[in-house]
């Protein structure tokens, strides 16, 4: 458990059993957490609530130490995955995006991007969407249409015309791609 959530920078009781497959019906992820508070085991609560909890900093660093010589790279990078997924579906995509790349997975991240973009662009939170796109790898952005019509709308927000025509360009070219392929 400790080892698994060491990838988490902050975490609470159903992001722990998303990540770790915690499923036990008699100590879920939150007693969990509350009992490592309560034992004082480097854990320290975020809110007053106690529902999100962070691990002090030099415990974690000895916990991802730890991790790195038991688990494979593609194991970390499942966790990864689990946490991305985990936090999209939570609402926290800024952070889902980071564990999607960390996973080494930037489909992933553009999934996310492509699942959310109507929220985001409703709520007309044009710096973050800026962000988002931005952390992807362009050439991710470049193959994906759905992308690069957000980042042209993203664009357009900031009054950047020039870039907005250039991305429908690409928006273009990109479908004529996918369609040759698909009629191939």
């Amino acid at each position: 458990f400790l080892l698994k959530t060491a990838i988490l920078d902050r975490f609470c009781g159903p992001l722990c059993e998303a990540v770790t497959g915690l499923r036990d019906p008699t100590c879920n992820g939150q007693a969990y957490l509350e009992r490592l508070e309560q034992i004082n085991l480097f854990v320290i609560s975020l809110d007053n609530e106690g529902q999100w909890y962070r691990f002090h900093h030099l415990f974690r660093d000895l916990l991802l130490h730890k991790l790195k010589s038991e688990y494979t790279v593609e194991e970390v990078n499942e966790l990864h995955r689990l946490a991305s997924r985990w936090l999209a579906d939570f609402g926290d995509l800024e952070t889902a995006i980071s564990h999607a790349l960390q996973a080494d997975d930037p489909e992933l991240a553009a999934g996310i991007i492509e699942n959310r973009r109507k929220e985001l662009m409703l709520r007309e939170n044009w710096p973050l969407l800026s962000r988002l796109l931005n952390s992807l790898p362009q050439s991710i952005v470049a193959q994906r249409p759905v992308l690069l019509v957000v980042k042209a709308w993203e664009r357009r927000a900031v009054a950047d015309f020039t870039a907005v025509d250039s991305i429908l360009d690409r928006v273009e070219a990109a479908l004529s791609i996918q369609s040759g392929l698909v009629d191939e």
